[in-house]
């Protein structure tokens, strides 16, 4: 079933103007309407909708509804697709060059964990990969964990796709009651199943995917020069004419060693708390003064950062996350640390 096509008919229905090309639509001349009707399909009833169309071809249906055995509806295969279209070919094809380079040369297995929602990635014991392909219609790159994936391609030179791929949900999980509970049971967090019941789930954790990597490749959208963005770092914050904060030397030192941990992709679902940072810059002490002596450093650099509009603290917490800047710079400082001078000077 492929909820592309069921748009694209509602829309005939209702008379909506729209240009389609296979499962792509190309534009529409109402996208409120068209995305309303594309979420309304997380809320279809799929057991009934699918018995209706069992119902024809099953010569048993009647004995199998007196006997009340229904049909246990399964998902074997999501894929869910984030389209972002293009003005022109060309357009597309300038960014795409950008975004697969990126991916090649930037990305680890570790990001790929967290695009797919694994919060400790060391525990993870699935494979991982990233792969490259040139096929007839263009070039796609994949990022696997297990059977699950995630994939970017150029669909007809027209539109930049960005598809997670569920083949295996226990690896995820859903918010519901345990199988076979009375109603008014508990729910709790539990393992993602093939039932269409979790369909919306799957729905969530796909677009959240989707939506971790089309951050990740935005930040190569940076057309400003690596000094014209790394030159207010340099400087001090001043404000009211006092000094708020240092300048910060983002290349080298500690902080360079901070940026490029802020860069790893560890913290990209729940954002940083200073003892996340701690314990990957300096380990775990044994020592609970050199901790806090750890701690108050942190928590001074921390301001720091804040006051450069690095990072953003999550109201009523702890916790931290990069800006959109920070997302910028720490990436790209990332790129430039871990490319040798040929390859940086080629891409120059």
């Amino acid at each position: 079933m492929n909820g592309r096509e069921w748009l694209a008919r509602q829309l005939a229905r209702q008379g909506v103007a729209f240009q389609k090309r296979d499962n792509l639509i190309l534009s529409v001349d109402d996208p409120g309407l068209a995305q309303e009707l594309l979420d309304q399909q997380r809320q279809t009833d799929w057991p009934r909708l699918l018995a209706d169309l069992v119902r024809p071809c099953q010569p048993l249906w009647a004995d199998l509804e007196a006997a009340r055995v229904p049909y246990y509806f399964m998902t074997e295969q999501s894929e869910w697709a984030t389209d972002f279209v293009f003005h022109s070919p060309e357009e597309l094809a300038l960014w795409y060059a950008r975004w697969i380079k990126h991916g090649t040369e930037t990305l680890t297995c570790r990001d790929v964990m967290r695009y797919l929602g694994k919060k400790v990635p060391n525990l993870c014991k699935g494979e991982v990969k990233i792969d490259l392909r040139e096929r007839e219609e263009g070039t796609r790159m994949k990022f696997w964990y297990e059977t699950n994936s995630l994939k970017i391609y150029d669909k007809h030179a027209q539109a930049f796709r960005i598809e997670t791929t569920i083949n295996q949900p226990k690896g995820f999980q859903t918010y519901r009651t345990k199988e076979n509970a009375p109603p008014d049971a508990e729910k709790q967090w539990l393992p993602m199943r093939k039932g269409v019941a979790d369909l919306d789930r799957r729905a969530e954790v796909s677009h959240a995917a989707n939506c971790r990597l089309a951050e990740s490749l935005a930040t190569v959208a940076e057309t400003q020069t690596l000094g014209e963005l790394l030159k207010p770092l340099g400087q001090p914050v001043i404000e009211d004419g006092q000094r708020k904060a240092r300048a910060l030397n983002p290349l080298l030192g500690a902080d360079g060693e901070l940026l490029r941990a802020l860069a790893s992709g560890d913290y990209l679902l729940q954002g940083f708390r200073n003892r996340d940072l701690r314990a990957a810059l300096y380990g775990e002490s044994d020592d609970p003064q050199e901790r806090r002596r750890q701690s108050a450093a942190l928590t001074r650099k921390l301001a720091i950062l804040k006051a450069h509009g690095l990072i953003v603290k999550v109201p009523h917490s702890h916790r931290y996350h990069l800006s959109a800047s920070g997302r910028r710079i720490t990436t790209i400082l990332s790129a430039a640390h871990q490319s040798d001078a040929t390859r940086f000077t080629a891409s120059l």
